[in-house]
């Protein structure tokens, strides 16, 4: 799946009214998402809709957030284990650029990953959902306790990718870099989102390290299991074969561009 052409619905003159109205916003994601090309596929999908879905809801119903968000202490205590999952399905913030921009992650980085191999995908889910859980529990790697999980999951998703095909090339944008191995692309992706939007560094710690984890229990489960192999899965059609990574789309750089002063990962 790659990313739609920079259409109306995604221009700047369309998305400054939209900014502080997470419906609107909500139906714009919705479109783009069905304009891209292929589809996505079904996981990456589902995720997609429920992130976009949970914001508009809570824009509407913010007290729905004191319910689904992680509080260990409702976990342990009152047995709530549903926040456990329902973490990595909001963002629990308002829908802003740094929301857009995960949704654009998940929806490229996801679609190649899951593509023909969904158990295998739904599998590194769950393992990295548990090693950020565990993580975030015991407050490791400079993690601190955080409400909502999803956006170091996708952050993890979007590694994994680059661990998968270490040495395909790939490019970066905005920053006016030549192509690079992917290996690169996850730290890479934490200097900019330091440098260029003041994210702190320790946050991204976790998530990349605990795709490593994922990608080495993945790839051990894959050589017991050979149907999880992505190469054992044949291509969905000689239209649309078993895809490679590819560069991160130009509108990423559009957008990067446009709106980094709130971007968040």
């Amino acid at each position: 799946a790659s990313l739609p052409s920079r259409s109306s619905a995604l221009s700047p003159q369309n998305l400054k009214g939209k900014q502080r109205n997470p419906t609107l916003w909500s139906s714009t994601m919705l479109g783009a998402i069905r304009q891209m090309n292929g589809g996505l596929p079904p996981t990456v999908l589902i995720w997609c809709i429920m992130l976009i879905l949970s914001t508009a809801i809570f824009s509407q119903y913010p007290e729905y957030k004191k319910v689904l968000h992680l509080h260990w202490r409702s976990v342990l205590k009152q047995g709530q284990h549903y926040r456990l999952l329902t973490n990595f399905l909001c963002f629990g913030g308002k829908f802003d650029m740094g929301c857009m921009m995960q949704l654009f992650f998940l929806a490229q980085s996801g679609a190649r990953v899951e593509q023909g191999r969904t158990p295998r995908f739904v599998l590194a889910c769950l393992v990295g959902a548990a090693g950020l859980l565990y993580v975030d529990y015991h407050k490791l790697l400079f993690a601190t306790r955080q409400p909502w999980l999803s956006h170091r999951l996708i952050y993890s998703v979007v590694c994994l990718e680059s661990w998968d095909n270490p040495m395909q090339l790939t490019t970066l944008p905005p920053l006016p870099l030549p192509p690079f191995p992917a290996w690169l692309l996850p730290p890479l992706l934490a200097l900019q989102s330091c440098l260029l939007f003041g994210n702190e560094w320790k946050s991204l710690v976790a998530p990349l390290v605990v795709s490593i984890g994922v990608h080495v229990v993945i790839t051990i489960l894959c050589l017991l299991i050979p149907a999880l192999d992505y190469y054992n899965v044949p291509p969905l059609s000689p239209a649309h074969p078993a895809p490679a990574p590819a560069p991160l789309a130009p509108e990423i750089g559009f957008l990067l561009c446009r709106w980094r002063s709130s971007f968040r990962l």
